[in-house]
Protein backbone atom coordinates (compact mmCIF):
# COMPACT_ATOMS: atom_id res chain seq x y z
CA UNK A 1 0.00 0.00 0.00
CA UNK A 2 1.36 3.43 -0.92
CA UNK A 3 1.88 6.29 1.52
CA UNK A 4 -0.84 8.41 -0.11
CA UNK A 5 -3.40 5.62 0.44
CA UNK A 6 -2.42 5.19 4.07
CA UNK A 7 -2.55 8.96 4.65
CA UNK A 8 -6.04 9.10 3.08
CA UNK A 9 -7.28 6.22 5.24
CA UNK A 10 -5.95 7.86 8.40
CA UNK A 11 -7.31 11.32 7.62
CA UNK A 12 -10.73 9.86 6.73
CA UNK A 13 -10.78 7.88 9.97
CA UNK A 14 -9.93 11.00 12.01
CA UNK A 15 -12.52 13.06 10.11
CA UNK A 16 -15.12 10.49 11.21
CA UNK A 17 -14.14 11.06 14.87
CA UNK A 18 -11.45 8.42 15.26
CA UNK A 19 -8.08 8.79 16.95
CA UNK A 20 -4.82 7.55 15.48
CA UNK A 21 -1.67 7.06 17.53
CA UNK A 22 1.38 7.19 15.31
CA UNK A 23 4.89 6.43 16.50
CA UNK A 24 7.64 7.64 14.19
CA UNK A 25 11.02 9.31 14.07
CA UNK A 26 10.18 10.80 10.67
CA UNK A 27 9.43 14.42 11.53
CA UNK A 28 8.14 15.25 8.05
CA UNK A 29 5.31 12.74 8.48
CA UNK A 30 4.08 14.14 11.78
CA UNK A 31 4.38 17.72 10.56
CA UNK A 32 2.16 16.95 7.56
CA UNK A 33 -0.60 14.83 9.09
CA UNK A 34 -0.71 15.22 12.87
CA UNK A 35 -2.67 17.84 14.81
CA UNK A 36 -1.10 16.97 18.16
CA UNK A 37 2.41 15.85 19.00
CA UNK A 38 3.45 14.10 22.18
CA UNK A 39 7.19 13.84 22.64
CA UNK A 40 8.56 11.04 24.79
CA UNK A 41 11.97 10.75 26.39
CA UNK A 42 12.88 7.59 28.29
CA UNK A 43 9.21 6.61 28.31
CA UNK A 44 8.00 9.87 29.86
CA UNK A 45 6.03 12.66 28.20
CA UNK A 46 8.23 15.74 27.93
CA UNK A 47 5.97 17.75 25.61
CA UNK A 48 2.35 17.80 24.49
CA UNK A 49 2.11 20.19 21.55
CA UNK A 50 -0.68 21.39 19.29
CA UNK A 51 0.32 23.50 16.29
CA UNK A 52 -1.75 26.59 15.43
CA UNK A 53 -3.86 26.71 12.28
CA UNK A 54 -1.03 28.47 10.45
CA UNK A 55 1.41 25.55 10.36
CA UNK A 56 3.81 27.32 8.00
CA UNK A 57 4.73 29.82 10.71
CA UNK A 58 5.06 27.15 13.42
CA UNK A 59 7.83 24.74 14.27
CA UNK A 60 7.49 21.95 16.83
CA UNK A 61 11.25 22.16 17.32
CA UNK A 62 10.99 25.84 18.23
CA UNK A 63 8.01 25.18 20.52
CA UNK A 64 9.85 22.39 22.30
CA UNK A 65 13.44 23.60 22.42
CA UNK A 66 13.19 27.27 21.54
CA UNK A 67 15.25 26.97 18.35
Amino acid sequence: MRYCHIKKMLTDYVADGGTVILSTHVVEVIEKICDRYIVLKNGKIIADLKPPANRKAWSWRRALWGC
